[in-house]
């Protein structure tokens, strides 16, 4: 589980910038509709279920539900525009009272500062330098933990159990806990960003002695996420086209740990319509299959 601990909190925050087009404006040509989502390991299947109904108004996203496999929504992201641009996402949990969103300000065509608040305090701020007009470095700077499991614990299970497969959920959480709680009073972890083309080819992240580098391979098709902005960050929204391997290796509590993630698509012309991922933790090979629909 520290591959997931250690980029899931900080390496795909990294991931949501950079790249020649503007950024914050997402417009693809080819529009999802609906996301299913079916999960499995030694012997576990959890089905194929709707996990996410993504609502548009003419070319601009407006929001997407999250639903758990029982066809309820746990939780909803709601998009706020500025002059063309992602502004603001707002996460609201039917199950819960709290407030948490993400500010995102842009300075000329690039994206210059990331905040993330809880209950209305700023719980986080990423700051951005560019080299060759994409995002180089970023600096993430944690003010206050918000990891209250007596509140918070239902919105990160919800938003975990569309990545990860539900019966290994509850540990990861309890793992997330203890690790937030770590990130109290202004703690910066730092990222370091390469690329091959319009691809983000690697990532270098180091927050106090504990470090971590992933590596990346795509195909040469169009990755229906490319530009995307919102209050989950994954690694596939980030680049031009879509990831076919990526390579980690972590650093964490005087222990070193490598794995090995694959995806494989079958596509409709050049665009995914379902997505295989294959992972392999402490002898554990895992799978989930995401397959998109797409506005007609």
């Amino acid at each position: 589980m520290k591959k997931i601990l250690l980029f899931l909190i900080a390496v795909t925050i990294v991931m949501t910038f950079g790249s020649c087009h503007k950024e914050g404006k997402y417009s693809p040509s080819k529009k999802i509709s609906k996301i299913y989502r079916e999960s499995g390991y030694d012997g576990y299947f959890s089905g194929r279920y709707l996990s996410e109904s993504w609502n548009w108004n003419k070319n601009q996203l407006q929001s997407i539900y999250h639903h758990s496999s029982d066809g309820s929504i746990s939780y909803t992201e709601d998009f706020t525009y500025t002059k063309g641009r992602i502004s603001r996402v707002d996460c609201r949990y039917p199950s819960s009272s709290m407030s948490y969103y993400s500010e995102f300000t842009y300075d000329g065509g690039k994206l210059s500062r990331m905040a993330e608040y809880y209950n209305g305090q700023l719980e986080s701020e990423s700051s951005f330098t560019y080299k060759n007009g994409k995002i180089s470095t970023v600096n993430r700077t944690y003010y206050y933990s918000y990891y209250d499991k007596s509140e918070t614990m239902p919105m990160v299970k919800s938003s975990f159990l569309s990545l990860i497969i539900p019966e290994l959920s509850d540990k990861i959480i309890e793992n997330l806990y203890h690790l937030s709680n770590k990130s109290k009073g202004g703690n910066t972890s730092s990222y370091s960003i390469e690329w091959n083309g319009d691809n983000i080819s690697k990532i270098k992240y180091s927050h106090g002695d504990e470090w971590g580098e992933i590596e990346l391979t795509y195909d040469n098709k169009k990755n229906p996420f490319y530009g995307f902005l919102n209050s989950g960050f994954d690694e596939e929204f980030f680049s031009k086209n879509n990831i076919t391997r990526e390579t980690y290796t972590s650093y964490s509590e005087g222990e070193m740990y490598n794995y090995t993630d694959t995806y494989t698509y079958t596509y409709d012309g050049n665009w995914p319509i379902s997505k295989r991922h294959q992972g392999d933790e402490y002898g554990t090979t895992y799978y989930e299959t995401t397959y998109y629909e797409y506005v007609k």
